[in-house]
């Protein structure tokens, strides 16, 4: 062998060496890299597994409140039902209250006064009624207790046609409305009589000497009037529904008088309650009142009766602007071309029983009255 084959072998030896104590060296740090990362891998774990433990003791929390809060709101809703249940009870209790208010009212006595100065007690509300006057019937019915109207006269006609009720047999009548007979009354047991002064003051006294409650009513004004609704209401345990009645009709008269006030004139009217007599509507009647009411002035308001007797001459002297009447030939009497309300052409027929009955409909009355007279304000009638 050569010497120079000699030299390269150790030479070749120890690259040898060198490069596998690199690798080994490399090998051993990657070791040490690898458990680092392993070290730290298991330190996130670690972290990891307590954020778990975190969010398992959280999560159990959560479930606990939202147990406590199921809890709570079947608590509340047993509450709820309590005071629903409880609430029940007091307006069962209210009921009874109220019944039993109605029930003592019912035996309460009332003393009432009616238009003629007599003084009945009511110990008990009436269940049999008998009127004998169209004007009372309309205000039984008016106030809601028509229901217990057992007779009428055969001249009661609104707000139903009552000679059909008295035919089927749910009515029945005591006959005439002038001075009616008391018979047919007694027979019908009443345990209140509606009468008037003048068409039945007679046989109201004997049925008052009789023991019987009569009320008479004769307003004469219709301020008069709604005071015997009221008075009625009263009388037939009606009151609310006579209050709230009462209380339209007057809003319903402020709105007519109000707009009045705005008028220029104040034109004469004549009404002619009959033709022959000559009868007209005098002082202290509610024909006169509505009359005025309504922006007008009664020609015949200073009479000295409330229903005078007058003559052709006295109407033609006092020329109304505006007649009301029913008779249509009242255009050809004699001398009464130079009368205003005829040379005008202002006359109108008008429902008699619209404005001659003491009863509520004096209101619609009272607003025809005011288109006829005040046509500017009211519009035409």
């Amino acid at each position: 062998m050569s010497g120079k084959n000699m030299e390269t072998k150790p030479t070749l030896y120890i690259t040898t060496i060198l490069i596998i104590a690199t690798i080994l060296a490399s090998g051993y740090i990657s070791t040490i890299k690898i458990n680092e990362l392993e070290t730290i891998i298991d330190t996130q774990a670690s972290k990891l597994n307590s954020y778990n433990q975190i969010l398992d003791n959280q999560a159990e929390q959560l479930k606990s409140v939202n147990q406590r809060i199921t809890d709570q709101n079947t608590i509340l809703e047993q509450y709820n039902q309590t005071i629903n249940l409880q609430n029940q009870t007091i307006s069962h209790q209210n009921e009874t209250i109220s019944q039993q208010k109605d029930e003592i009212q019912k035996f309460k006595p009332i003393t009432l006064v009616d238009d003629a100065g007599y003084m009945i007690t009511i110990t008990s509300y009436p269940e049999r009624i008998v009127s004998l006057a169209p004007s009372n019937t309309e205000i039984l019915f008016a106030v809601g207790a028509g229901d217990r109207v057992v007779g009428v006269t055969d001249w009661c006609n609104y707000p139903y046609d009552f000679s059909e009720w008295i035919k089927a047999g749910n009515m029945s009548s005591i006959g005439n409305y002038w001075n009616p007979s008391i018979e047919p009354i007694l027979s019908l047991r009443p345990d209140l009589v509606l009468a008037s002064t003048d068409s039945s003051g007679d046989v109201a006294a004997s049925l008052r000497n009789l023991g019987y409650n009569v009320l008479i009513l004769d307003g004469d004004t219709l301020n008069e009037v709604l005071n015997d609704v009221f008075l009625v209401g009263r009388a037939t345990n009606q009151t609310d529904q006579a209050t709230t009645l009462v209380s339209s009709l007057r809003t319903r008269i402020d709105t007519v008088v109000n707009t009045v006030k705005n008028a220029e004139s104040t034109p004469k009217v004549y009404y002619e309650l009959w033709n022959d007599p000559l009868m007209a509507a005098g002082p202290r009647t509610f024909v006169s009142d509505l009359i005025s009411l309504a922006g007008g002035q009664n020609i015949f308001d200073d009479a000295a009766s409330q229903w005078p007797i007058v003559s052709s001459e006295s109407v033609i002297s006092k020329n109304p602007d505006i007649i009301l009447s029913h008779d249509a030939e009242i255009k050809t009497r004699t001398g009464w071309y130079s009368i205003n309300a005829v040379a005008n052409n202002k006359i109108y027929q008008f429902d008699d029983d619209l404005l001659v009955r003491p009863v509520p409909r004096l209101v619609d009355a009272l607003e025809n009255l005011a288109e006829i007279i005040h046509p500017e304000l009211f519009g035409s009638h």
